[in-house]
Formats: C-alpha cells, structure tokens, sequence
C-alpha cells in the first residue's frame, strides 16, 4: 500500500512539474504568433497578391489572430501577478469568454471561406469560380464578424461566477459542451478537410486534361498554386491543434460528476493547463480575502503539501491540523480589497521561531502563517481551497505526529515526523 502510494504521488509530481515547465512558456506563442502573423498580414497584402480572394480572407484570418493573441494569451499572462477580474466581476466574466468565442470563430470562418474559395478557384464551373470575386469576399468578410455574436448569444446568459472561478451554471455544462465541441471543433474542421479534398481533386482532374483546345479549360497562376499549398498546410495545423481543446471540453463536462483518482487528476490537470489557465484562486469563509497561486504548486516536489499536528495550530484553526503548502511568497497573490487581513504573532512555538500567523478578521479564517527564520515563504492554508476537493493533493508529509489524537491514523505514503521536518 505504501510503495503504490508514494509511487502515485511521485507521479503526480512529475506531471506538476511538466505542467509548470508548459505554463512558463506562455509567453513564446504570444511573441511568436503575433511575428507570424504579422508577417502573414505583410505578405498576403502585396500588391501581385491583393486580388486574390484567398490572400484577402487569410490576411483577415492573421489580422483577427493577432487580436485573440493579445486578448486571450494577453489577458491570461496579467493573471500571472495579478487577481483576475474575472474571479469577482460577473460582468467581466461574461464578456470575456463571450468576445474571447467570438474572435476565435471569426478566424475559425475566414480559414473555413478560405478553403471553400481554394474549390471554388480550381473548379471548371464558372458559376463557382465567380463567387471569389473581390465584392464577394470583402461583403463577407464584413458579415462573418456580426453572425458570430448572434449565434453565440446564449453564452453570456449561462456564465457565471462561482467560488471566485468564472464558470457555466451547472444546466448548461453538457449543452454547452456539446456546442462546443460541434461548432468549435466538429464542423469547421470538416468543412475544411471537405474543401481542401475537393480542391485536391480539381487540381488532379485539371492535370488529366491534355486537350489544349478544350474551350472552358482552367489554368491556375502559380501564385494561386502556392495559395492552396499554404492553405493545406495551414488546415492541417488546424486539425491537430483545435480538435484538442472542443474534445477536452466535452470530456470534462461528460466526467464532471465522477469520482477521480489522484493519478488521473494530475493527468487531466496537465491536459488541461495546456488549453485553459493555470491558476487556482481560493478565499476565506466570508469570500473577501482572495488567494492565488498555480496549479502546479499544489504538488511541488521542493514543498509539497503537509499536514500540522500540533497544538498551536489546531487552536489557531479550531481542528485537528492543518492542511497547507509553503510557497515562495512571489509565486502567491492575496487580494485583500478591504484590508481585512489581521496578523496575531504566536510566539509559543515549538521551535522557539516567531510565526506571523494572518487570519480575515471579519470571518476569522486564517489564510497563511510566515516564520521569522524564513520570511520569504508563506506557508498557505490549503482549506481555502476545499471547494476545489478534485484538484486538492494528499499531503506529503505530517509533522507533529506525536501530538495526534490516538484514533486519528497517518496517511500511508507521507512521511511522518514526530516534530517539525526541520
């Protein structure tokens, strides 16, 4: 029992730290994305170029890709060191994830139209090949931004703040899971693969034909051949990159009432701080004081979660320990509006240190406690976070063992000390 167990932790904490090595380098495809694209707007927007109906609707793709960078990868980078808006102003909360929707479907059209326009170019029906006028593909370009926001109205409706986390109410977590992964993943990724198939077979039939008086022959530009090329390229990406997130969504929603191992859930954790935020927020009894740290934190080989026997903190949280982390006091953001925060300096300890012990002073929760031998660490009351029992760690260690009530049993796995592990 004891080998299965440290075994489990020792992989949940290999997985935490890939996910931290992942959640550090969010930066890179914000630098690198907005380059490219900008790079793209150039390209597309040459003079030999502008006339075709593909560069315009790609050029519009980077332009629209540019903006989600910064609003999405942006806004998530300024939670880093700072408390989300969206934790605490249901108004920001509905908005973000609504405009976030509807910039992404924005892009997620233009490639579609774009594809649908590389058939279209190598058709040999005229019909077809006179919807890439220029009048054509500007009016959509226009349009396409006012359609999303009609069809993904119902979002702002069904988003709600929910322990300091922006969430969707609990009847709508299927439908929209659904949605999601029809409309975001689903449709425009087999339009594309219909349109890029179809265009691949026009080019094929193109070259089959060998009668040069053939009066309604088709012949492409070589810049139009180089258009479809860089589309193909460009839906493949696609496809192996935006299936992911629609399928991870459905999959949480379908799982979001089943029990979960601590195996899995370091799994699913990893899985998901590739695709969503990794900050967890937690706050005290009467929800004014707000704490922030990183997912990953929560099973950091260098701390790790532990569990407090002794007397001291069992007055101080009126139980029979306490359940919490030390973390480097930059890797935490406590939000404190109304100054609430009180400090009581319990200097009876067993080791002799002063302990800064913080507590809210309207509801009395305590929130972290600071040593006077190491005042950069703060060591933070996990039970802030009891909400969020799915995601919560087993302590790693039990100090104070000896001071444990006769019936209370150690935690197999853990290391256990009958005084501090210091």
């Amino acid at each position: 029992m004891t080998t299965n167990t440290t075994s489990s932790n020792t992989f949940v904490v290999y997985l935490a730290n890939i996910q931290k090595q992942i959640t550090r380098t969010l930066v890179v495809p914000l630098v690198v994305g907005f380059i490219g694209n900008f790079i793209s707007c150039v390209v597309f927007r040459q003079k030999q170029l502008r006339s075709n109906a593909m560069s315009l609707l790609l050029t519009a793709a980077s332009i629209f890709n540019i903006i989600v960078l910064i609003y999405g990868i942006g806004t998530s980078l300024y939670g880093v060191d700072h408390t989300s808006p969206e934790t605490y102003s249901v108004v920001f909360c509905k908005i973000r994830i609504y405009i976030r929707h509807i910039l992404l479907m924005t892009v997620r059209s233009y490639i579609t139209l774009a594809s649908a326009a590389s058939f279209a170019l190598t058709s040999s029906r005229t019909n077809l090949r006179s919807l890439c006028e220029m009048r054509y593909v500007k009016w959509a370009i226009v349009v396409v931004p006012f359609i999303w926001p009609l069809i993904a109205i119902h979002m702002p409706f069904f988003t709600i703040i929910r322990n300091n986390q922006c969430v969707n109410a609990n009847s709508y977590v299927i439908p929209y899971a659904i949605y999601f992964f029809l409309v975001v993943g689903i449709f425009p990724v087999v339009s594309m693969v219909i349109f890029i198939l179809l265009t691949v077979k026009n080019l094929r039939s193109l070259r089959r034909r060998i009668q040069p008086s053939l009066v309604n022959r088709v012949t492409l530009k070589s810049r139009d051949q180089q258009f479809i090329q860089m589309l193909v390229a460009l839906v493949i990406m696609y496809v192996a990159t935006n299936l992911f997130y629609p399928s991870n969504i459905l999959y949480s929603a379908i799982t979001n009432w089943s029990y979960k191992s601590s195996d899995r859930i370091a799994i699913e954790s990893l899985v998901w701080s590739i695709t969503t935020s990794s900050e967890l927020i937690g706050h005290c009894l009467c929800g004014e004081i707000k704490v922030k740290i990183q997912r990953e934190s929560l099973n950091d080989i260098s701390n790790g979660a532990y569990l407090c026997h002794c007397e001291n903190c069992k007055r101080a949280g009126g139980g029979l320990c306490s359940y919490g982390l030390r973390l480097p006091e930059d890797k935490v953001v406590v939000l404190d509006s109304k100054s609430l925060i009180k400090k009581y300096d319990d200097t009876n300890t067993k080791s002799k240190n002063l302990l800064e012990r913080y507590f809210c002073s309207q509801c009395g929760s305590p929130i972290y406690g600071k040593r006077s031998n190491s005042p950069n660490i703060l060591s933070i009351k996990l039970s802030l976070f009891s909400d969020k029992i799915d995601q919560l760690p087993c302590p790693i260690k039990q100090i104070f063992c000896k001071e444990m009530m006769k019936w209370e049993k150690k935690i197999d796995g853990a290391k256990h000390y009958d005084e501090s592990a210091e």
